[in-house]
């Protein structure tokens, strides 16, 4: 969008910023059953400097001025690490340390081991808000994890985004 300030000087607008999106560059072990901080460490894009991708953070923080609604996403792909152990994973999205948002699929009695989940919502945010991704899985055996893809491909990589849609 260009405006214009009457004197023929034209401004592009920012559209749909802040944004960002960042992924986990190693796989991520969890513990089995406890709903997890995801640790996406490695930035692909942040518009405006407002995703912490450090350690005990790894979160989106609305910036000053920037209140409005938001689009969320974030796709994990959770594994087992075997057929048979998975009986069920979740996926959550938390605004200031509580779940706003969780899908999940159960698997008991089934041969899965990997499986991905994805979710998406429109949040009204405020400066300072933040957002976070949980994981969970329950398995019978072994170490279950939350694959990385690798980053090279972005086919099976575990990613978070936003970006904002409007005031």
């Amino acid at each position: 969008i260009l405006t214009s300030d009457g004197a023929g000087n034209l401004t592009t607008q920012k559209i749909n910023y802040p944004a960002f999106e960042a992924y986990l560059s190693a796989d991520q072990t969890l513990t089995n059953n406890v709903a997890t901080l995801v640790q996406f460490d490695t930035e692909v894009f942040d518009t405006d400097s407002a995703f912490d991708n450090t350690a005990t953070n790894y979160k989106f923080t609305v910036p000053s001025g920037q209140d409005g609604k938001y689009y969320i996403f974030s796709r994990l792909a959770f594994s087992s690490g075997a057929v048979s152990n998975l009986n069920y994973n979740d996926l959550g999205i938390y605004l200031n340390g509580s779940a706003i948002g969780r899908i999940a699929s159960q698997f008991q009695n089934n041969d899965v081991y990997n499986a991905p989940e994805e979710i998406s919502m429109i949040l009204d945010l405020s400066a300072g808000d933040y957002i976070q991704v949980y994981g969970r899985l329950n398995i019978n055996s072994g170490t279950p994890s939350i694959v990385s893809g690798g980053g090279a491909s972005r086919i099976l990589d575990s990613v978070f985004g936003a970006y904002r849609i409007g005031s």
